[in-house]
């Protein structure tokens, strides 16, 4: 058996195309994905298309990782030349599984597919359903792009995994705020209910008292511009201060 020795050119000769990324060797390819990279990054910069997510380093320090928003992602399809397009969406006690592709613009040709879901768990775990429907679908379509793109998204510096796909998994800065806004909002809620009842019962004992309706005494008080404030300075002195004035401005309940 004869063996020989066949030098081979470092560089690839063939011509390489994907949407619109083109080259005739390696280097070429890689220098028109680094154009697209650029120009992602300062438009995914600019319009704020990513999260900071905390982590913990090996040796215990905090460490935050760019993880890039659907939006993003799909902007880098679009840039390459694709776009995508929902397979199905289907669901599955409680749980949403979405199917999306990629297709080139120029062939209508189906490059890449993937499937993602959201079910009642994490962040979602009192949403309607059209948002878990809707984030699964979001997911995929980030998911896909990741798939056939990611390679393009850390040239421009960013981590490969989409910032949907992250949530729930360790502690993370976008979460603490969701949950410190979810809270909030609860809070506040329960809050103006509560300043709500008071108003109410308020205005029920001085209309019982003034022989009328509540509705006619807030519609009287609406006139004089002497509403009663829904606020949690809603006490006993502002209803004295109710009743003064419908004393001494003599106003006729009628």
């Amino acid at each position: 058996m004869k063996t020989e020795i066949v030098s081979v050119n470092s560089e690839v000769t063939r011509p390489s195309n994907l949407g619109v990324l083109k080259g005739d060797n390696a280097p070429e390819f890689l220098s028109s994905a680094v154009v697209v990279a650029n120009s992602l990054k300062s438009i995914v910069d600019q319009q704020n298309l990513f999260v900071l997510l905390e982590h913990k380093s090996r040796d215990g320090q905090k460490v935050f990782s760019k993880h890039v928003k659907c939006e993003g992602w799909t902007t880098l399809a679009a840039l390459l030349g694709f776009v995508p397009t929902e397979i199905s969406c289907v669901k599955d006690d409680d749980v949403y599984v979405a199917t999306v592709g990629l297709v080139r613009v120029s062939d209508g040709k189906e490059l890449i597919r993937a499937s993602a879901e959201c079910g009642k768990d994490g962040m979602f775990k009192h949403t309607d359903s059209f948002a878990r429907r809707s984030m699964s679908q979001t997911r995929a379509t980030a998911k896909a792009c990741r798939l056939a793109f990611s390679w393009v998204m850390t040239l421009a510096g960013y981590e490969a995994t989409p910032a949907e796909e992250m949530f729930g998994i360790g502690a993370t800065a976008v979460e603490k705020e969701i949950e410190k806004k979810d809270v909030k909002v609860e809070v506040e809620v329960e809050e103006v209910k509560a300043i709500e009842v008071k108003r109410d019962v308020t205005l029920c004992s001085l209309a019982k008292q003034l022989d009328t309706s509540t509705d006619k005494l807030v519609e009287i008080l609406k006139r004089s511009g002497k509403t009663v404030a829904i606020d949690k300075q809603l006490n006993e002195e502002q209803e004295r201060f109710v009743k003064m004035q419908v004393k001494y401005h003599h106003w006729e309940i009628v």
